[in-house]
């Protein structure tokens, strides 16, 4: 059964879900996506003033994903508000300008912590691949309208047999380190000393210094979980297509554009973005996130994405490339 759910403006599903925040979303024809939230393998497509969806369920928990969809959708939160705030930045509004309606996501805090160990060794393309094999090997499968996904492996699963997990972990080529480094993080979890809600309720700051006492959770790492899983607006995570973006669009800012900034040049350039943009700094972050990668991808996804890659929207074409690469 198809239901609808209310976002209101501005909002753009495509964008929010492809621009690189989660790894487990896939174009699914005519304007849809598939992803698995939780229990539930979901289908949505934006539709006038919300968002059309249906829904599979694990078995024994067939309530309606909506009150999950608001939330990851953070549709609690005043965007006007939000937009209004970084938009004071010349720069910044004229991408959101450009690409309006982009959201942040709000995740499940153990699969985005998964997914950024894994995107913290590679590219994004490469987690993806890499978030999708956990998925498909130790979770759950749904399906819905022919589409077969997979639940994400909760920590419990994991640590339950934890010999078995990292044998596992390691044939499918995560590298030993990083498969120790996920089993040590469930681990912790389940142990109550990860504790997600106590987290959520702690300062930025705190939260930050905190992940990155566990093994593999670097700075950028621990901002990313923050941002897109604690509820921490103001994080920055510094990679390099942002660094790109302040280096060259913020010449005014005396950053020296060094090939391989130190950890130091990164933090203080962090500070002063989280001064400059203020309280919702990671949205600011995100777009400009956004651009820059847009530009080194606009030959590949532009013009000539019919002929390189045959497909129909640039978001397809994205997919479709990164899929070829990393899960064929």
């Amino acid at each position: 059964m198809t239901r609808e759910i209310l976002t209101g403006h501005p909002f753009n599903l495509s964008l929010t879900l492809t621009m690189g925040q989660a790894f487990r979303w896939r174009p699914f024809g005519d304007g849809w996506y598939s992803g698995v939230l939780g229990p539930h393998l979901v289908h949505v497509r934006q539709v006038g003033g919300g968002v059309e969806y249906e829904a599979a369920s694990a078995p024994g928990r067939e309530d309606d994903p909506a009150e999950r969809l608001h939330r990851y959708f953070r549709l609690d939160d005043d965007i006007d508000a939000i937009y209004a705030s970084v938009g004071r930045d010349s720069k910044v509004a004229a991408i959101m300008r450009e690409y309006p309606g982009l959201r942040i996501l709000r995740q499940e805090p153990w699969e985005c912590m998964v997914s950024q160990l894994c995107a913290g060794r590679t590219s994004i393309g490469h987690a993806i691949g890499m978030v999708a094999n956990i998925a498909n090997n130790f979770g759950l499968p749904l399906e819905l309208a022919g589409n077969v996904r997979y639940t994400f492996p909760t920590a419990e699963q994991l640590a339950a047999d934890s010999g078995r997990a990292l044998v596992r972990l390691d044939e499918l080529r995560l590298g030993r380190e990083l498969a120790d480094n996920i089993i040590a993080a469930a681990q912790r979890v389940c142990d109550g000393e990860l504790d997600w809600d106590a987290l959520r309720r702690q300062p930025y700051v705190d939260v930050k210094q905190r992940l990155t006492q566990y093994p593999g959770v670097g700075e950028k790492t621990a901002d990313y979980i923050a941002l897109f899983a604690l509820d921490k607006l103001e994080a920055f995570p510094l990679d390099k297509w942002v660094w790109r973006a302040l280096t060259e669009s913020y010449p005014e800012w005396g950053i020296a554009e060094t090939g391989q900034p130190t950890d130091q040049e990164r933090r203080e350039l962090a500070k002063r973005a989280r001064s400059v943009f203020g309280e919702y700094a990671g949205y600011a972050n995100q777009y400009l996130f956004h651009r820059r990668r847009e530009d080194d991808e606009e030959f590949l996804f532009g013009k000539r994405r019919h002929d390189v890659l045959g497909t129909e929207t640039a978001d397809e074409a994205r997919y479709e490339y990164l899929a070829r690469k990393y899960l064929a």
